[in-house]
């Protein structure tokens, strides 16, 4: 009997050393996924607040070259289910409203026809927003905020899939030159729309 108490107890003991290092394999490789996973996060991270920069960068230009007094990017979220617009960038001239207060989380049914123009069409010139604007509640919105004028750039992914779109606003009638215009903007979604970051605002 103490013969095989003693084998029982050394079998024991090595499956305890056993299961020891086990754990601590496993806590090791746990250990390397963490890591790996703060330094991808961490490279996300930059390279997102890199892309950010870029597209703020394009945006100030076509706000001087183009003469307008606003210009933000309009995009729906979630992408895999839209059902909601946000504003996520935005950049204006000083005493200018701004709109991205204004549009954050409103339901895509609230501006129905006007998102399904931003969703089909590759640009749209407005020279007079309250005459050419016929959603009410989208006209509502840009006369209430100081819009006379606005031309507006689809955006698009890789599949040709709208993911936002592009709004130059003015408070006066613009004045822009057609042909420059569009190589400006088509050079401009060129820019932003690969790098633009899906948008992370919460749902109401």
């Amino acid at each position: 009997m103490e013969y095989i108490a003693s084998i029982i107890t050394a079998i024991g003991v090595i499956i305890m050393a056993w299961f020891k290092r086990d754990q601590r394999r496993y806590d090791q490789m746990t250990e390397l996924k963490i890591e790996k996973w703060k330094a991808e996060e961490e490279q996300k991270s930059t390279r997102r607040s890199d892309n950010i920069a870029k597209i703020y960068g394009v945006m100030w230009q076509l706000l001087h070259e183009l003469v307008a007094d606003r210009v933000y990017i309009l995009q729906p979220h979630p992408l895999n289910d839209s059902q909601f617009v946000s504003i996520s960038l935005e950049v204006k001239r000083n005493g200018i409203a701004p709109m991205k207060t204004c549009i954050q989380n409103m339901p895509m049914a609230d501006i129905a026809a006007f998102v399904a123009d931003l969703a089909n069409r590759d640009l749209m010139f407005y020279k007079s927003v309250p005459d050419e604007v016929k959603d009410k509640r989208a006209r509502a919105l840009m006369m209430t905020n100081g819009g006379v004028s606005a031309i507006v750039k689809r955006l698009s992914d890789d599949e040709h899939d709208w993911i936002g779109s592009l709004f130059l606003e003015f408070t006066h009638t613009m004045d822009c030159e057609p042909a420059f215009t569009r190589k400006a903007l088509s050079d401009a979604a060129n820019g932003i729309q690969f790098i633009l970051p899906e948008i992370k605002c919460k749902r109401q």
